[in-house]
């Protein structure tokens, strides 16, 4: 229920920038889990999407959930031009902010992408907080796929 409510939230943040989010939740185990850092995760991640894959041709955003190994899994997949593979061990960090195929220090051509370089740290602090971890895998054929997994406890 709560991705869905943070789902339905950003459905219009993300069609103002000309994208749809599709959702495949399969069910979790019974999780207790702090709602606000669940909704913050979800949340920064769709944002992430929206900013990042922009140039993307298939503006479909995919929003995940399984259980997997006693963890409670969500994934957000986007079709943009994903994380360079020079870039991947930095996204995590406080402040970082990927500029695409910009070379590390520079600004995207055309102009900054907003933000502070905190959502990802964000994501992964509360992952954390919750025995957990969050990582990024490529999707295919292009895209990014970041997966949080939340320890499940009863």
């Amino acid at each position: 229920r709560c991705i869905t409510d943070v789902v339905s939230v950003m459905r219009p943040y993300a069609a103002e920038h000309g994208f749809s989010i599709e959702t495949d939740l399969g069910a979790l185990d019974s999780t207790a889990f702090d709602r606000d850092a669940v909704v913050q995760i979800v949340v920064n991640l769709l944002d992430n999407a929206v900013k990042y894959a922009r140039s993307a041709t298939d503006k479909t955003i995919l929003v995940r959930t399984q259980s997997m190994d006693g963890f409670a899994i969500i994934e957000v997949e986007d079709h943009g031009p994903g994380v360079p593979h020079r870039q991947r061990k930095k996204i995590f960090d406080e402040f970082y902010r990927h500029v695409g195929d910009a070379p590390l220090g520079s600004e995207p051509v055309g102009g900054q992408t907003p933000g502070t370089g905190l959502g990802l740290t964000l994501v992964k602090r509360f992952a954390e907080a919750h025995r957990g971890y969050v990582e990024f895998l490529p999707a295919q054929p292009s895209g990014s796929i970041f997966r949080v997994a939340l320890a499940a406890q009863a």
